[in-house]
C-alpha cells in the first residue's frame, strides 16, 4: 500500500501538478484576500498585485516539485505567457458556456476548470519544463 501512494503522489507528475495546484490556489486566493483587506488601492490592483505574485510562486513551486525543473527566465516567460493565454482561453470558453448552453458565469467557470488545468499541463509539460 504504501509503495502504491508513493507511485500514485510522489512519482506522478499530474498527481504532483493537481497537488501543487491547489497549494498554488490556496496562497493566491490567502494573498488576495490579504491585500483587499490590507491596501489601500482600488481592487483590480490589489487583485493584479496578488495574482502576478501568485504566477511568480506557482512558477517556483511548479519548477522544483512538480517537474523538478531548473529555473530560467526563459523558462518563467513561458510560464508567464501561459497563463496569459489560459486567461484568454477561460474568458473565450466561459463566453461559449453562457451563450450556448445558457449557464451562469460561476457555472461556466467551474465546468471550463478542468479544461483549462489539463491543457495548462499539457503546455508546462510539453513546452516550458520539457526533458531534452
Amino acid at each position: 500500500m504504501k509503495k502504491y501512494i508513493k507511485e500514485l503522489f510522489i512519482n506522478n507528475e499530474a498527481a504532483r501538478f493537481v497537488g501543487i495546484g491547489a497549494i498554488n490556489l490556496i496562497f493566491g486566493y490567502v494573498l488576495g484576500i490579504i491585500f483587499l483587506i490590507s491596501l489601500p488601492f482600488h481592487y483590480a490592483i490589489s487583485v493584479l498585485l496578488a495574482s502576478i505574485l501568485a504566477v511568480i510562486f506557482n512558477y517556483f513551486s511548479n519548477s522544483k516539485f512538480v517537474f523538478k525543473s531548473d529555473y530560467s527566465s526563459k523558462k518563467a516567460s513561458l510560464f508567464f505567457l501561459n497563463y496569459v493565454l489560459i486567461y484568454c482561453l477561460n474568458i473565450l470558453l466561459m463566453s461559449l458556456i453562457i451563450e450556448m448552453l445558457n449557464f451562469t458565469k460561476v457555472q461556466a467557470y467551474l465546468f471550463a476548470m478542468p479544461f483549462l488545468v489539463a491543457i495548462t499541463f499539457f503546455i508546462q509539460k510539453k513546452l516550458i519544463f520539457k526533458t531534452p
